[in-house]
């Protein structure tokens, strides 16, 4: 039964990323006589034509490219090192390297019981550089940008990959926290972090490519061994090419949107992934059980009611499923009267 109050499951993503350029500044010096290394810092994107390209190519998914826009709340640096914007236990917490081959944290809350601490093999002594809340390693491998942003309750991972020099797999190894016991492979593409009891407490989601055509293209990762590898198929691509690996978290958050579907029994949803969007179709009112003909969108903050100028006939027992490859959700079966 859906109801009015949704409940939402939050995971925080990736972490996302920007490129050096002539407007830098660095910290103060009193940092490098305390053995920190400065971080480089620019405003805008102007002076980061990495930064500018990925965001380009983002553009064919609203909510990436959301998540690659300039902000004030994302990372910064914080206490000599570059950490994202997390205050409270059930968030994701980032810590990231000073160089591109040092390690990093992602973990579940400030301590390191349920984190993890993530080394990616060969790559170069790149330092990090901060733009407007977004961090970048600029050639951390061949003809590769590493990128990262981060919000409270999600961290993005973004490779560049500016031409065919650049690898097409990646492989990061990674230490568990004492509270986590193993990575387990979803069926959805993605591999989770679990504890003792099995529950999932942090989680890198299913990847993707987006190309300079705007072609969409799924990307492979396995665990094994303490080390996630990412694999991509670049052939038939255009350059550059982004790679979208989500790091996230996982918790509950209750979402209380100022408008909903009426509450109902034997709707259907599907998620498109190419817009980020949930989609809600038709199913039986609770008072009446009449079959309902409404279409509903979920953007992971509110709901919307659509008005297509075609639409099927109000049903129940039907179900939708999003085509990844023609990007559209189809919808199949169910019953319009008392006849299937």
């Amino acid at each position: 039964m859906l109801l009015p109050a949704l409940i939402a499951l939050l995971a925080t993503a990736p972490v996302g990323g920007c490129l050096r350029g002539d407007a830098e500044e660095t910290i103060a010096a009193s940092r490098v006589a305390s053995g920190v290394q400065p971080v480089q810092h620019a405003k805008g994107t102007s002076s980061s034509p990495s930064l500018a390209q990925a965001e380009r190519l983002a553009a064919v998914a609203p909510e990436l490219a959301r998540r690659l826009a300039p902000t004030k709340h994302g990372l910064a640096s914080r206490n000599d090192a570059v950490r994202g914007p997390a205050s409270t236990p059930g968030q994701l917490h980032a810590t990231l390297a000073q160089h591109a081959n040092n390690e990093m944290t992602l973990s579940q809350g400030a301590g390191m019981a349920y984190g993890t601490r993530w080394q990616l093999e060969g790559a170069r002594a790149s330092s990090v550089e901060l733009h407007d809340g977004r961090a970048v390693y600029q050639d951390a491998l061949a003809s590769t940008d590493v990128l990262w942003t981060a919000e409270e309750n999600r961290a993005e991972l973004f490779l560049l990959l500016r031409d065919n020099a650049a690898p097409t797999s990646f492989r990061w190894r990674i230490a568990l926290g004492s509270g986590l016991v193993k990575g387990v492979a979803e069926n959805t593409g993605a591999v989770a972090f679990v504890d003792a009891a099995g529950h999932k407490r942090l989680r890198v989601g299913a990847a993707f490519a987006v190309d300079a055509a705007g072609t969409r293209r799924e990307a492979s990762i396995a665990w094994n061994d303490g080390a996630l590898r990412l694999r991509v198929d670049t052939s038939g691509l255009v350059f550059p090419v982004l790679v979208d690996p989500p790091v996230e978290t996982v918790q509950w958050e209750q979402a209380l949107p100022s408008s909903f579907p009426e509450a109902r029994f034997d709707h259907s949803l599907a998620y498109d992934s190419a817009h980020s969007r949930t989609l809600l179709f038709g199913g039986g009112t609770l008072t009446a059980a009449q079959r309902l003909s409404d279409t509903w969108e979920w953007d992971g903050t509110s709901w919307t009611e659509r008005f297509p100028a075609t639409s099927p006939p109000a049903r129940w027992f039907h179900r939708l499923a999003f085509d990844i490859a023609r990007g559209v959700t189809v919808l199949f079966g169910g019953e319009e009267s008392t006849a299937a």
